[in-house]
């Protein structure tokens, strides 16, 4: 692995942060990261070796289906994990929505 991840504490105050006032694709990325991150300690914590794959474009949704094997209780998290891809994908795709604001909300 090439960067570690968040803490756990980095990423608490990322979301207490002034994420809101950067561009739209920058929160997005942002947001996008911190979901990985999460999962990437959530695996390591399992003693699990991260994958580098995507699944439809994304890590997060490869990292999320690694940590959902075994234990049918994650599978919960592919919600989450998909509804902040397709978020991402709004933001990155067409930033000046009259819904930005609540589609980085959302994310």
């Amino acid at each position: 692995m090439a960067d570690r991840p968040a803490s756990v504490s980095e990423l608490t105050a990322l979301f207490e942060g002034e994420i809101l006032k950067t561009s739209p694709k920058e929160a997005a990325k942002t947001y996008l990261k911190a979901g990985e991150d999460i999962l990437l300690n959530y695996l390591i914590a399992k003693g699990i070796k991260p994958t580098f794959s995507e699944k439809e474009g994304f890590r997060l949704l490869a990292l999320q289906r690694q940590g959902c094997k075994g234990d049918a209780s994650f599978n919960a998290c592919r919600e989450t994990a998909r509804e902040i891809a397709y978020h991402y994908n709004l933001l990155t795709m067409e930033t000046n929505h009259k819904d930005t604001d609540k589609r980085i909300a959302m994310m």
